[in-house]
C-alpha cells in the first residue's frame, strides 16, 4: 500500500482515534448545556405523569379481560363441538 494516499489514511486514522478518545472522556458540561437538561426535566414531568396514569389504567384493563380470554381460548380449544 505504497500510495500517495497512504499519509492521509493514517492522518485521517490519528483524526477519528483523537475525537473518539475527546468523546469517551468528555465529562466537564457548560453551564449551558445543564440549564437546558433541567428546562427539559421540568417541562417533561407534566407528560409523564398522565402517561403513569394511562400505564395504569391500561394494566388494570388487561388484567381485567385476561380471564375471559382464556375462558374463551379453553373453551374453544378443549370442548367438544
Amino acid at each position: 500500500m505504497n500510495s500517495w494516499l497512504s499519509p492521509l489514511y493514517s492522518l485521517l486514522f490519528l483524526a477519528l482515534w483523537r475525537v473518539s478518545y475527546e468523546a469517551a472522556n468528555n465529562t466537564q458540561k457548560t453551564h449551558h448545556a445543564e440549564d437546558v437538561s433541567t428546562r427539559e426535566n421540568r417541562q417533561s414531568e407534566a407528560p409523564l405523569t398522565s402517561q403513569r396514569e394511562w400505564a395504569e389504567k391500561a394494566v388494570l384493563k388487561y388484567k381485567e379481560c385476561q380471564p375471559r380470554k382464556w375462558e374463551s381460548w379453553s373453551k374453544s380449544m378443549f370442548e367438544d363441538k
